[in-house]
């Protein structure tokens, strides 16, 4: 067994450093940069609504506010303006800070007031031509087979570019539904992500908990072992599966890979202190580092623009079909199973087929119907 293989079963996710070229990197970006033109009208709203909701609502903030508001109604008669791209956004903000001799890390911070709440591109990252050139290669596709130990691979279409996220902080898994069950059964799904635009000198990343996806915490334990004896619910965990789990922060370079377990917690970001880089927080105390000038200045700077490309592939599973059942229910994702229809193309089909993989089309198919 390799090392890397002894690893993920261990932590439930690895960090491959400089796994792309920066050709690579630079087909992703550019291709990505391509799509959010082509399909958002805008990627920044700059309105009073949210000006008065942010950290621009306090009286230290009130020329930037004003001048905000202003640029707004001088450029739209209005009291909102939309921003087509994240150039056309600096080029707009950064006059205003320089003008009142604000940090530098305030337009980091308007950034994460002003962008848009989604920037998921749906574009499959094994149909779309550019992207399967980086993505729908061997030493991707030999990867997920190493770490799933399957020569047989099985694909959803759950794939897709993101461009330009907010910061977002808070425990999660990917996998709720086989979290919650907490089965410790080995891997059968992972999901890779590219943070295409970062810099590991930075704040950003990842934050997990190792192990997550297959031991479980003692206080979980006790909860479950509650239900079974009070109300008979199924146990199907081993008690010596039972650890104490510490969260671990990974700061991503541009060309690195990470792959993780879906059931794994994580938050989808991690605060770099300047002096104290090894310290890990916990998210709610990360939170507060987005809203003024303490403890912002502590931090590294973020990553800006902050983008997440990702791709999931699994293995023949029961649990595996129950999480296409859960996502094939759930509402906030039947456009997105819609515009995977694509995939069910004879050309697409054959095409996974030469590297052993096989189209598992059943969330595409019922959001069709």
């Amino acid at each position: 067994m390799s090392d890397l293989l002894k690893n993920f079963k261990k932590h439930g996710v690895v960090v491959l450093k400089n796994f792309f070229t920066n050709h690579e990197i630079n087909l992703i970006s550019e291709r990505a940069k391509e799509l959010a033109s082509s399909k958002f009208e805008y990627l920044y709203l700059i309105s009073e609504n949210k000006i008065n909701k942010s950290f621009l609502s306090k009286p230290k903030f009130d020329s930037i506010k004003n001048e905000l508001l202003s640029c707004c109604v001088r450029k739209t008669n209005e009291k909102e303006l939309r921003i087509k791209t994240l150039e056309n956004f600096v080029d707009f903000v950064q006059p205003i800070l320089k003008k009142y001799n604000s940090e530098d890390y305030l337009i980091e911070e308007l950034h994460a007031v002003f962008s848009r709440p989604s920037c998921a591109i749906p574009e499959d990252l094994l149909f779309d031509d550019v992207f399967s050139s980086v993505f729908f290669t061997d030493k991707i596709i030999n990867l997920y087979k190493e770490l799933l130990q399957s020569e047989k691979l099985i694909y959803s279409g759950e794939s897709h570019i993101g461009y330009n996220y907010p910061p977002v902080h808070g425990w999660h898994a990917d996998d709720q539904v086989n979290y919650k069950e907490n089965t410790s059964e080995k891997t059968f799904e992972i999901r890779g992500g590219v943070y295409y635009h970062s810099d590991e000198k930075n704040s950003g990343g990842i934050k997990h908990l190792p192990g997550s996806h297959y031991y479980i915490s003692p206080s979980k334990l006790i909860k479950k072992l509650i239900k079974k004896i009070l109300w008979r619910e199924n146990f199907n965990n081993s008690i010596f599966n039972t650890r104490i789990l510490f969260s671990k922060n990974s700061f991503f370079g541009k060309r690195d890979f990470g792959a993780w377990d879906k059931r794994l917690l994580h938050s989808p970001w991690a605060v770099k202190l300047k002096k104290f880089s090894w310290l890990n927080l916990s998210p709610s105390i990360e939170k507060r580092f987005h809203r003024g000038s303490f403890p912002r200045s502590l931090a590294e700077r973020n990553p800006f623009p902050r983008s997440l490309s990702i791709l999931d592939i699994g293995r023949q599973s029961k649990a595996l079909d129950s999480y296409h059942e859960f996502m094939s229910e759930r509402r906030d994702y039947q456009d997105y199973w819609r515009m995977k229809s694509k995939l069910l193309s004879q050309n697409f089909i054959s095409k996974l087929a030469s590297k052993n993989i096989t189209l598992n089309d059943y969330c595409i198919k019922k959001a069709s119907y």
